[in-house]
């Protein structure tokens, strides 16, 4: 054992036992007629026959006696806090010891118990369209065109989920899905034989899937794919612009979104399409007839959505606009409904969400020849 750790450790016994002598003196000050004041009466009794002379030293020990027991069996360090007691690293040494890692960040901080999607920075490199195909199968000799709705100020609509077992809330967005959903599609049809184009990118497309319980980032550095200009809400007609530029006879439109209803109540994934469409698009029909078959329209409570919609207005299958015979527009769920809302947001479920879409185009293919 080195010399200072000797003197530290009988400094520390020192302090520790004045300390415990001095919190002795205040209990036996403050209850004068505790156990130990009747022991001391008791002893000076007993001891009085010894002799008028001896009887004050026998009174005086017996009040000092219970101070050292308090001192020795509370205050005296253990041999493991001497083995562990600090040191002063030696003189001669030169050897540094290593810094401590800085502690990870938390990856949530909820402000007001409400978690917000992070911001994704940086320049955006936009890939080449149309991606080329990365395997062969249904989708052969077809063009997909896929439009991630929203995005760059347009965050689309916005709602709040409760993550009961993680006490907080969240902050959810409609680009914040759509677009990795969209990055997902354009993989699954090209494993397909499909080309694909992008009519919006995001670097946030590419990004690794989160966990449920986690906003996604917000595709705020959205860009349109042909001349690179940030996404705006009021441009709608860059989307077109850029789905017309692929029209033909193997061509598909399809743009992805989430719905969302004042009632909390509705559900359920479905397409919709321009109010001046004449006639339903057979891969509108197509996505139609497979949410109301799959498992979306199945579970959760509320009432489902008619699978196809025609109100809309303003929209990018406008058929005065929109030239390519094939479009929709799909809202993958609902997600003011708190089953659609779970659906959404986990990864797992967002893919059988876009199973729907998938099977949709492949049907479509089967029918056009």
């Amino acid at each position: 054992m080195r010399k200072e750790t000797i003197w530290l450790s009988l400094a520390r016994f020192f302090a520790q036992l004045i300390w415990g002598i001095v919190i002795g003196i205040g209990v036996i000050i403050a209850a004068p007629f505790v156990s130990i004041y009747f022991s001391c009466i008791f002893f000076y009794n007993k001891l009085k026959d010894v002799g008028e002379g001896w009887a004050p030293t026998v009174w005086v020990g017996a009040w000092i006696a219970p101070l050292v027991v308090i001192a020795v069996f509370v205050w005296w360090p253990s041999p493991k806090a001497v083995h562990h007691a600090v040191r002063k690293p030696a003189a001669t040494s030169t050897v540094k010891a290593p810094s401590a890692a800085p502690a990870p960040k938390p990856a949530v901080k909820p402000v007001d118990g409400l978690v917000w999607p992070e911001e994704v920075k940086g320049a955006v490199i936009v890939p080449k369209m149309p991606l080329a195909a990365t395997g062969s199968g249904a989708l052969t000799g077809w063009t997909i065109v896929i439009d991630p709705g929203h995005g760059g100020t347009d965050p689309g609509s916005g709602w709040i989920d409760n993550i009961a077992w993680k006490k907080y809330r969240i902050q959810c967005w409609e680009a914040c899905y759509t677009y990795p959903a969209a990055w997902e599609l354009s993989n699954r049809c090209r494993a397909l034989g499909a080309r694909v184009v992008l009519t919006t990118y995001s670097k946030t497309m590419e990004a690794q899937p989160l966990p449920p319980y986690l906003p996604y980032p917000l595709p705020r550095d959205a860009v349109y794919t042909d001349n690179k200009s940030s996404v705006n809400a009021s441009r709608l007609g860059s989307r077109v612009r850029i789905a017309n530029a692929w029209k033909g006879k193997k061509t598909v439109f399809v743009s992805l979104h989430t719905d969302k209803s004042l009632n909390e109540g509705m559900r359920g994934g479905h397409v919709k399409l321009d109010r001046r469409t004449t006639a339903i698009t057979a891969i509108a029909r197509l996505i139609a007839d497979e949410f109301g078959r799959k498992y979306i329209r199945k579970n959760g409570k509320g009432k489902i959505i008619r699978p196809i919609d025609l109100k809309g207005g303003n929209m990018v299958t406008n058929p005065n606009k929109n030239l390519i015979t094939e479009k929709a527009l799909v809202e993958l769920a609902t997600p003011s409904n708190d089953h659609d809302g779970w659906m959404v947001r986990s990864f797992e479920d967002r893919s059988k969400l876009l199973d729907i879409v998938e099977k949709g185009l492949t049907d479509l293919a089967k029918e056009v020849k």
